[in-house]
């Protein structure tokens, strides 16, 4: 029995014949949401032994719809997933809690080190010592987690 080359990307267990790979769909579908719906936009993942994207959005407006509409996707399988907020939205949290706040927490003797928006669109990672429970409060229900470091 003779293997296929798996290095040739025409050949790939995730390219189905005529179609495009799951990483094409995936970074097309990408750059078309952070481009045209920046405020539900989150990200997206894909499997190529699946050939599945999944794309992480709120819900609610025309993403899906129009996504599938203009990204040619022929034999990859396109899952919506909701998340909390977009990809700017939790940017913008991060930014807040860094720098806005930054302030609030130094005259409450809170050490703040570093936030950053989980890749799994979870939420918000806070490293800090102490305040634990008010970061949380604070910020709900946006920061997921927030951890000494």
């Amino acid at each position: 029995m003779t293997l296929p080359d798996w290095s040739d990307p025409a050949v790939g267990p995730s390219t189905v014949q005529g179609g495009r790979s799951a990483a094409e769909v995936a970074l097309a579908i990408g750059q078309f949401g952070a481009r045209h719906f920046p405020d539900r936009w989150f990200g997206v993942c894909f499997d190529q032994t699946m050939n599945k994207v999944w794309v992480q959005r709120t819900p609610g407006g025309d993403l899906d719809r129009q996504a599938l509409d203009d990204v040619r996707h022929p034999g990859v399988e396109i899952e919506f997933v909701n998340v909390m907020a977009s990809r700017k939205d939790f940017a913008a949290l991060t930014e807040r809690i860094m720098e806005t706040d930054r302030f609030y927490w130094e005259a409450k003797g809170v050490d703040i080190r570093d936030a950053r928006v989980s890749e799994d669109g979870a939420g918000v990672v806070v490293v800090a010592l102490g305040a634990q429970d008010e970061i949380r409060a604070r910020y709900f229900p946006l920061v997921i987690k927030v951890r000494p470091y």
